[in-house]
């Protein structure tokens, strides 16, 4: 599998498209952690994909948890995760 370790989104809001950067920032044999950014503000978010592959598990839901910094609109925050499994259904290469 290849997932490049800087990456961008696009998250429609009503305003338009809001571009943010996701970058890989470390990996466990349980956890992924994608820092995302936006102009002014970082965000952590951390999911169970490695745990997931280990065991098999590759039509299981991926879960997403928000675990650094804060967003006020929830809506966005239930969207990030959306779009970061569109990327990576979209550029993984599977062996």
């Amino acid at each position: 599998m290849i997932i490049a370790t800087s990456f961008m989104i696009q998250v429609k809001y009503i305003s338009g498209l809001i571009k943010l950067r996701v970058r890989k920032v470390h990996e466990t044999a349980l956890f992924e952690f994608f820092e995302v950014q936006a102009r002014n503000k970082k965000i952590i978010f951390r999911n169970n994909r490695p745990l997931l592959k280990s065991k098999g598990l590759h039509k299981k839901r991926i879960d997403w948890k928000l675990i650094e910094g804060t967003l006020a609109n929830q809506f966005i925050q239930e969207e990030i995760p959306r779009k970061l499994n569109e990327y990576f259904s979209q550029n993984e290469i599977k062996s």
